[in-house]
């Protein structure tokens, strides 16, 4: 679920993106699961943006899944790597690109 601006439920749309490239500090992951979140809904509202928030947004910050990429610089994540990701970090589709935060 895609969203271009803030709103209620109306404004979420199903469609499909280019798969994540990972950068020197990213990791990309195939996601297995995903839920909504209060989170979500308050961001999707404009209540509140997380740090690093852009539009357009994908919903869903829960996250578990396989690492699929990992960019140069990473380091303590291979690929294969069974991972779960914390809401607080990015927004999640298929596929998720994050950035290595410590």
């Amino acid at each position: 679920m895609l969203y271009h601006e803030p709103g209620g439920p109306e404004v979420l749309q199903y469609t499909d993106v280019a798969d994540p490239e990972p950068g020197p500090g990213d990791v990309v992951i195939d996601v297995g699961a995903t839920a909504l979140n209060r989170l979500d809904v308050v961001q999707r509202n404009g209540w509140f943006q997380m740090p690093g928030f852009a539009y357009p947004h994908i919903a869903g910050m829960d996250v578990a899944g396989t690492v699929a990429e990992v960019g140069s610089e990473v380091d303590g994540v291979a690929v294969g790597d069974r991972v779960v990701v914390d809401p607080s970090l990015a927004g999640v589709a298929d596929n998720s690109k994050l950035a290595g935060m410590g």
